[in-house]
């Protein structure tokens, strides 16, 4: 308690969630909390949460038959991709109800992740990759 959550809050619910609970919602913080600092906040989007249950079991260092070392490093390249080109037209879209850009599509396409989002396939040949986000094409798997 006393750490401040709102990247957190936003980066698992909607704007809306606040305007559908506002009324028993508390908002402000804890008295006796500490002030904000590096050390309290999340450092980066980009990481696994590290709260219980929040990720599958694999992505919180769990042995898995199905999830490789690949997997768990796609991922973590999957977010911060997406945490420095994404986030923050996602973030004003959701505020504004406004659908995202053409341009934003472009960049999500040129990066190789609306072809890697539907899974491994002849399709991912015609990107002209060799990788997306550090995985070989060869290797894409579910």
């Amino acid at each position: 308690s006393g750490r401040d959550c709102t990247d957190v809050f936003y980066g698992l619910h909607r704007h809306e969630v606040l305007l559908k609970y506002q009324k028993r919602l508390m908002v402000g913080r804890m008295e006796g909390a500490e002030p904000r600092s590096d050390e309290n906040r999340i450092k980066s989007r980009s990481e696994l949460a590290g709260i219980p249950y929040c990720e599958p079991p694999a992505w919180q260092g769990f042995s898995t038959a199905y999830i490789t070392e690949d997997h768990i490093q796609l991922r973590k390249n999957v977010r911060k991709w997406l945490d420095e080109n994404i986030r923050e037209e996602a973030e004003l879209g959701e505020l504004s109800g406004k659908p995202p850009s053409k341009e934003l599509f472009l960049k999500m396409g040129e990066a190789g992740l609306l072809a890697g989002r539907i899974g491994p396939g002849e399709h991912l040949k015609l990107i002209n990759r060799k990788e997306i986000f550090g995985f070989p094409i060869e290797k894409f798997d579910y």
